[in-house]
């Protein structure tokens, strides 16, 4: 399910990205006006990409695909971790 979303793969790559040019916005000494403005790229492209797999978690658990209970549970459950994790 999350494997096979295309837009969620480019998503983390673009997070992993703006991580890295965060970490060279730090090493490189970059002013603290240019150091804002790539943390928040970063926090934005963060919160769009854990609403993306949250949707996408949801959507599944409305669908005529999830009719296994426990299945259910353990979606519910790694929503839950991934908001933990990227908290």
């Amino acid at each position: 399910m999350l494997i096979n979303d295309t837009i969620l793969v480019s998503m983390s790559e673009e997070v992993a990205n703006k991580y890295i040019k965060m970490q060279d916005v730090l090493l490189d000494d970059e002013p603290c006006v240019d150091i804002v403005r790539v943390i928040y790229d970063l926090e934005h492209a963060v919160k769009e990409f854990k609403k993306r797999i949250i949707l996408q978690h949801i959507n599944y658990c409305h669908s005529g695909e999830c009719e296994d209970p426990d299945l259910h549970i353990a979606l519910i459950d790694d929503v839950k971790t991934i908001l933990d994790y990227l908290e």
